[in-house]
């Protein structure tokens, strides 16, 4: 069909390490190995849902959470991966269309300035040219302004040092998303945790 596919997903709080990707790695070993490995959604305490298709990806009509009802969804393993349009630092993009042919890491992190997601970003930063030799691009998301972003990923080249990385430049798109519309496509606002920030989550899609 020609679909993208969600391949592998993680929701949750990790602090990404250093680490180099061997030239035989796969996205998937490349995201573990970088503290922040890809595993399947548990969902332990939900009602078994029923499936409906819609806008060509698949969508419950039973057993939904609250915030399933608030338009909040996440997608499961084998789902095709929602689409979009959105503003980035790096321009607009159409996802995943612009992507057609290569791997996508798509993750979120709550909020910019912040200690954790300023470490996580410095190290994908600095694994992007090994990503890209598995043909893998990495696109990042949070609930700020691009001028947020701007002034962040500014601040993270001139004057964040970390674990030797230092005047690091983020040349991968961090998608602006202040009404949330894409958070809620792919389950990353959670309401349990926040209502205004995106959790920490991974989507790794296929090509």
């Amino acid at each position: 069909s020609g679909a993208r596919r969600i391949l592998a997903s993680r929701h949750g709080e990790a602090e990404v390490g250093m680490t180099a990707l061997g030239a035989d790695a796969s996205p998937c070993e490349g995201i573990q190995r970088a503290g922040r490995g890809p595993h399947p959604v548990r969902r332990s305490s939900m009602p078994t849902p029923t499936w409906t298709v819609s806008r060509g990806h698949k969508r419950r009509s039973e057993g939904m959470t609250e915030g399933e009802r608030e338009g909040v969804y996440m997608p499961l393993i084998g789902d095709d991966a929602p689409a979009f349009k959105a503003r980035t630092t790096m321009g607009e993009i159409d996802f995943p269309a612009d992507y057609k042919g290569k791997w996508v890491i798509l993750f979120s992190h709550p909020a910019d300035f912040t200690p954790v997601c300023t470490t996580e970003f410095m190290t994908f930063a600095s694994m992007q040219d090994e990503f890209r030799k598995l043909n893998t691009e990495l696109v990042g998301l949070s609930i700020d302004s691009i001028y947020a972003h701007i002034a962040w990923l500014r601040t993270i080249k001139e004057k964040i040092e970390w674990k030797g990385m230092k005047d690091v430049e983020v040349k991968f798109p961090l998608i602006e998303d202040i009404r949330m519309d894409v958070a809620k496509r792919y389950g990353m606002v959670q309401p349990n945790a926040s209502t205004t920030q995106a959790v920490r989550a991974v989507f790794v899609i296929d090509d």
